[in-house]
């Protein structure tokens, strides 16, 4: 019996060993678990906080965008109200009637030398007449 239960007491401290060598790698393993889900921690914390500023900064932009966009409506509203009545519009009726005004003053001026030759013209010719007739007459009455 001595052999059997020397058998079994060898087989029960192996059995022993392998079941502490088990529970040691267990422990091993449960720390490294445990190292590696305090990684996992800190890395989804870090993604979370990334996340949070990235976030933050789209709602940003997208502020910005909508301020373009008001202003860009702002100007293409300003540039329809231009091209429809644009600014002075009363000034330049103004000023195309006194152009025409101005206009016509000129021609006037240009007339004025002109006319004043064809006087100068018809008084030549007028003379010019009035002495042939005179000279005429002079010698039919002499």
């Amino acid at each position: 019996m001595e052999d059997k239960s020397c058998k079994d007491c060898l087989q029960i401290e192996n059995l022993k060993n392998k079941l502490e060598g088990f529970e040691r790698g267990l422990k091993d393993s449960e720390g490294k678990g445990y190292d590696m889900i305090l990684k996992l921690q800190d890395r989804v914390g870090k993604l979370e906080r990334q996340g949070d500023k990235n976030e933050e900064r789209v709602s940003m932009i997208f502020n910005i965008l909508n301020e373009i966009k008001d202003s860009v409506k702002t100007i293409a509203d300003k540039i329809d109200n231009f091209e429809r009545d644009p600014p002075g519009s009363e000034t330049v009726v103004v000023l195309k009637d006194d152009i025409k005004e101005l206009s016509s003053r000129i021609k006037v001026l240009e007339e004025k030398p002109a006319k004043k030759w064809d006087e100068t013209t018809k008084t030549i010719i007028l003379v010019l007449v009035t002495q042939i007739a005179i000279f005429i007459i002079s010698r039919i009455l002499k």
